[in-house]
């Protein structure tokens, strides 16, 4: 969410919030703020502002929908962090998850494809139990479980809202990489409305299958 708001941010400010929890930024070129008046006050140029009420030393919780009316007029760019897995990699999304606000206009869900056609731990599945249950899956992240994922009912799009957009995170190397086509070819199949991605934020590379 950091890079794309680093890219945004090129053009316009940009405002991060979140809808659950979220580490409150120590970069010194972010600035974090707690009320809908000092986001206002601020004059910065090309920066990225995190807007969010401290809930610990080091996280950060939502704001409420009359504070983000305060100030969502301000930017052309709002960014969501609607989701969390307590870091790990893959999930199954419970009854009141994700929480999507209904002003939301784009949809983001990220999948990282280090383990396509592979064995996949379990240790590395958040609510795994549920992950078998509405996947299929049964070891393997086969194309089948992905297509579950982003198709099944309460996948990864469960409560979107607007354009769909599909990232496959964490291309490795050409055996990855080309597994990855193989699966975004068959799953344009389903459902071509959904705009789908590929790269590896950390090194900032990204190919396009799709207009974004």
């Amino acid at each position: 969410i950091f890079l794309l708001a680093k890219e945004l941010s090129n053009y316009n400010n940009v405002l991060i919030i979140t809808t659950t929890k979220m580490l409150i930024p120590k970069n010194k070129d972010i600035e974090f703020f707690e009320t809908a008046e000092d986001v206002n006050n601020y004059t910065g140029k090309n920066k990225i502002i995190v807007f969010g009420k401290r809930i610990e030393d080091s996280k950060f919780g939502p704001i409420d929908s009359y504070e983000l009316d305060l100030v969502k007029d301000k930017f052309e760019n709002i960014l969501i962090e609607a989701d969390g897995s307590k870091r790990l990699p893959y999930k199954a999304w419970r009854e009141f998850e994700p929480v999507i606000l209904k002003e939301t206009n784009k949809t983001i869900g990220i999948i990282p494809s280090l383990y396509l056609n592979k064995h996949l731990p379990e240790e590395l599945v958040f609510s795994p139990e549920l992950f078998k249950e509405n996947f299929g899956f049964q070891g393997i992240l086969s194309f089948k479980v992905i297509k579950n994922i982003i198709l099944h009912k309460d996948g990864i799009f469960k409560n979107a809202q607007g354009e769909k957009i599909v990232y496959f995170n964490q291309q490795k190397n050409i055996d990855n990489l080309v597994i990855t086509k193989e699966f975004i070819k068959k799953l344009k199949k389903y459902d071509d409305s959904i705009i789908y991605k590929m790269g590896k934020l950390n090194e900032n590379y990204s190919n396009n299958f799709g207009q974004w």
